[in-house]
């Protein structure tokens, strides 16, 4: 003999995993959306670009005429500085993924998906609900399997 058919709580609590299943996939999406705005490749040639000019203008403001002993060590500060710019572009060639952006865009996610279930269960009762749902359907199938082995 097979155990008896579900309840409707049952399949209130199919609903409501439904609507989990697409909470759910809109999570994976926005994952998948964060990830592909990270590591969106960044224009390394206009970077390198503005590193060159911000070099240009720094060396140009240096307050001291050019024979002063101390221009050349403000010149030096310049250049080394640049150069590790320049060394950290690099490297971050090599993984294209902005780490902070992503973060930044999983957190925004985040936030925005609990605003969505706050306001939903302060007006609906949404999660209540669900948790109730759980609850009945969980009492159910523990009847049903009670009832099914006497």
């Amino acid at each position: 003999p097979s155990p008896p058919l579900p309840s409707h709580t049952c399949a209130v609590f199919a609903l409501m995993m439904a609507s989990c299943a697409l909470i759910a996939i809109g999570a994976m999406a926005w994952l998948a959306a964060s990830l592909g705005y990270a590591c969106w490749p960044p224009q390394q040639e206009s970077t390198a670009d503005l590193l060159e000019q911000q070099l240009q203008r720094r060396l140009q403001s240096i307050p001291l005429p050019t024979d002063n002993p101390r221009y050349h060590q403000y010149k030096q500060y310049y250049i080394d500085m640049h150069a590790l710019q320049m060394k950290e572009l690099s490297a971050a060639a090599v993984c294209p993924c902005d780490w902070t952006a992503f973060f930044n865009c999983l957190g925004l996610g985040v936030m925005c998906m609990a605003s969505v279930l706050a306001i939903c269960e302060y007006n609906f009762g949404t999660i209540s609900n669900w948790m109730d749902s759980a609850e009945a359907c969980c009492n159910d199938a523990k009847e049903s399997v009670s009832k099914w082995r006497q």
